[in-house]
């Protein structure tokens, strides 16, 4: 069953509408159109959500930025 959400663009976080079709536990994301506010195109927005939706948990690209401990 093909459901509509709305998810966090994996580059700039902006609200995206994507189709999420269930099966079991696994989630398969479309993106029908690419983001407006970065213009990612929708294939490689729609291979970064299905990549990391393998693992669990979307990564973005706050997430690779490494913080310095000491302040």
């Amino acid at each position: 069953m093909i459901e509509e959400e709305e998810v966090e663009c994996p580059v700039c976080e902006n609200k995206l509408n994507v189709k999420v079709l269930r099966q079991g536990k696994k989630s398969t994301y479309i993106v029908p159109d690419y983001c407006i506010n970065c213009k990612t195109p929708a294939n490689k927005l729609e291979n970064i959500l299905n990549r990391s939706n393998k693992r669990g948990y979307i990564k973005t690209e706050r997430s690779y930025i490494k913080l310095d401990p000491r302040g």
